[in-house]
């Protein structure tokens, strides 16, 4: 499927994945692209957030 970045959101995201489809189209300018950190984390300081992995 190709699209314009208009349709990049979460909800039509969703149901493209749902689909099992494969989307090009151009990221929108807000675009988010942290991944969730899901390790273990460290009993000193602030847990960390987001991976710096992706």
């Amino acid at each position: 499927m190709v699209a314009d970045g208009y349709y990049y959101r979460s909800k039509f995201w969703d149901a493209v994945r749902e689909l099992n489809l494969d989307f090009i189209g151009k990221l929108r300018v807000d675009a988010n692209l942290r991944y969730l950190y899901t390790g273990e984390h460290n009993k000193l300081g602030a847990p960390r957030k987001y991976d710096r992995t992706g």
